[in-house]
């Protein structure tokens, strides 16, 4: 998504990989709490000309952030 290995993504701070509305998106589901092993929808984000969305879940305590993308992107 980012033109990047796995790698160089893996463990980087999201403020570095999403846009400041994806961010407040985050912020605000966090604030919220509650989070579990289900994904919640958190916003649609735009990388080049493709969209996702962005899904937040935790697992074993581990924040995963999913991103899947919009039917119709190829």
């Amino acid at each position: 998504v980012w033109n990047r290995e796995a790698s160089e993504i893996l463990g980087q701070p999201l403020e570095n990989l999403l846009d400041e509305a994806a961010m407040q998106a985050v912020r605000e589901c966090l604030e919220r709490g509650a989070l579990d092993d289900t994904p919640r929808h958190i916003s649609v984000v735009k990388f080049g000309a493709q969209e996702f969305h962005l899904l937040l879940h935790r697992r074993l305590g581990v924040l995963i952030l999913e991103l899947e993308l919009l039917r119709g992107d190829v």
